[in-house]
């Protein structure tokens, strides 16, 4: 398939797909009005800076071998979870995606970083497709940000998909302006043995979605699924995720947790999908909230499918607030209440930043999430 085909076969798949209706499940406690994206007749493709590029290539410039690499990704790059319309209208820009391609054994020391400043005046898009060669290692970071102070819209796309025994580190910081939309697709495809974290913190924009799927189809693969959300006022967070596994002796281990302050709202809802041969599968699924005033709202929907025997799954859902023992604990100790708040809050949610690993990508994680917090007041 040729880009062009791939642009046309995109175009033809958002002109024939229904906008989201309530009806679906995929859409149970969302926005349906800001998915919908009914406005948007185009997108554009966020302005791009790259540091640590030897090994992003525009796809439009790509070698026969290296397209061969990315054909496989193409063909998954469809979104399954309630936003196909706007992702199809997003990959019909396919001319500005970006291809990381990482050769077998190649061991990187320094994170691929790609910032995307997204603009007001027109819809903006990212489009990013992984491959990654057999027994490499190395991590990639996205950086969402706007570059003025007017609402924007955004549709995101990530593919990753590795060979044996890859060992591959994603994160995405979502900072953008405080009105503006931003939808995600990220989908990671593990081959035998393979190892991908995937995770996305969020700080900005007023209506946010994440989809998240691991598929995993060969024997030994293993996906983490991570996210950190920090929504106040009148922010939403909407959260989709799907773990597929297809293959015996397959792992993935999720966990979401949100900080939610003032009349913020998030909304989580997750399958783990176990297929008929996937015997020894070992699946985890946890969402952890955490509701720092009265007015807040999370509603959570864990779910499981389990069609294969001598597996381990497990899934769940809290909700709770901070408790007076654990502000009184830190007043004894001459912290003022706000202070310890935001100490409780930070500490909770840390925990995910630090099953990414890696020093540097839990740096960069940690400090957009300091800089959230420190913009927050609490009484």
């Amino acid at each position: 398939m040729t880009l062009n085909d791939f642009k046309a076969q995109k175009l033809q798949e958002f002109d024939a797909l229904p906008l989201p209706s309530r009806s679906e499940e995929n859409w149970r406690f969302g926005n349906l009005k800001q998915g919908k994206h009914e406005t948007i007749e185009s997108f554009r493709a966020a302005d791009t800076s790259v540091t640590n590029a030897a090994f992003i290539h525009s796809v439009t410039d790509l070698s026969d071998d290296q397209l061969k690499r990315l054909a496989p990704l193409l063909e998954k790059s469809g979104a399954t979870l309630g936003s196909p319309k706007v992702t199809a209208l997003a990959l019909s820009n396919i001319e500005s995606a970006l291809f990381i391609d990482i050769p077998s054994n190649e061991i990187l020391e320094e994170p691929i970083i790609i910032d995307y400043s997204v603009i007001s005046a027109s819809a903006n898009n990212t489009l990013l497709f992984i491959h990654a060669g057999a027994c490499s290692q190395f991590s990639v970071v996205e950086k969402y940000t706007s570059n003025d102070n007017a609402p924007s819209t955004t549709v995101g796309v990530t593919i990753i998909h590795s060979e044996a025994s890859a060992t591959v580190k994603h994160l995405a910081i979502q900072s953008v302006q405080e009105e503006s939309r931003i939808t995600f697709h990220h989908r990671v495809d593990g081959g035998k043995d393979s190892n991908i974290s995937s995770c996305i913190l969020n700080t900005g924009a007023a209506w946010a979605r994440s989809e998240a799927s691991a598929y995993l189809n060969e024997n030994g693969a293993h996906a983490n699924l991570l996210s950190v959300s920090v929504p106040n006022e009148n922010q939403e967070y909407d959260q989709r995720t799907f773990q597929s596994h297809a293959s015996p002796h397959t792992t993935s281990d999720l966990l979401y947790k949100n900080s939610l302050y003032d009349k913020a709202k998030t909304v989580f809802s997750g399958l783990i999908f176990v297929e008929e041969k996937a015997h020894f599968t070992d699946a985890y699924q946890t969402c952890r909230n955490l509701l720092m005033s009265d007015t807040t709202e999370a509603n959570s929907m864990p779910g499981l499918e389990i069609n294969a025997d001598q597996v381990k799954c497990s899934h769940g859902s809290t909700s709770s607030t901070i408790e007076e023992e654990e502000i009184f604990y830190l007043k004894a100790r001459g912290i003022d209440p706000q202070t310890a708040k935001q100490m409780i809050a930070r500490g909770f949610l840390i925990e995910v930043i630090e099953k990414l690993s890696d020093e540097k990508l839990e740096t960069l994680a940690t400090e957009a999430l300091d800089q959230k917090l420190a913009q927050l007041r609490l009484g």
